[in-house]
């Protein structure tokens, strides 16, 4: 019925309603509004970073862990972007030393899916918050955190409200996995 009432509506772009709900989400984490970027899904907007480092510096690379979700890491490769991939440690969990050290000068985009799709891996916050503020501010950390409602780990957090401080750092959540959207 919901469908059948929404027709008149449908076929109109949705400025209203993505202002309303850029408003709530905004709220919700902690940030201002014109921090949050609402897509169709995490996969439109996973490709839209990997698009803006491939044409804003052509020849740079992604250092992402292997392995991890993969929509972003394929994307850039055929966006041009070199891929460098950095073994999970023996946990199966990112090793930020490691992808730390691959950080380099051609290094435009560094991936952290957390939690680790598929492992399921937890990398804690505070883990998570000095990698992030050792990145150089010229390279884009983005911290994917499509499953973070569904961890039980009493280290682990989410590293939203470090946008404001760290403004190289981009954090994707998705309502797909928490509402079944």
């Amino acid at each position: 019925q919901a469908i059948l009432d929404s027709v008149a509506e449908a076929p109109r772009y949705a400025e209203t309603s993505v202002t309303t709900l850029t408003e709530q989400v905004a709220a919700r984490e902690g940030v201002p509004p014109a921090c949050v970027m609402i897509g169709t899904g995490s996969g439109e907007l996973l490709r839209v970073a990997a698009l803006l480092a491939a044409t804003t510096r052509p020849g740079s690379e992604l250092v992402a862990a292997k392995p991890t979700y993969e929509e972003l890491p394929e994307f850039a490769g055929r966006m041009g972007l070199a891929v460098q991939w950095v073994a999970s440690d023996a946990a199966h969990r990112h090793d930020l030393v490691a992808m730390r050290a691959a950080v380099g000068d051609r290094t435009s985009l560094v991936y952290v899916c957390n939690p680790n799709n598929p492992t399921g891996t937890v990398v804690g916050r505070d883990a998570l918050e000095k990698f992030v503020r050792s990145v150089p501010a010229t390279v884009t950390v983005l911290v994917d955190e499509a499953y973070i409602d569904f961890v039980d780990a009493t280290d682990a957090g989410t590293v939203a409200g470090l946008t404001q401080q760290v403004p190289n750092l981009v954090v994707l959540r998705t309502f797909s996995k928490l509402h079944g959207l």
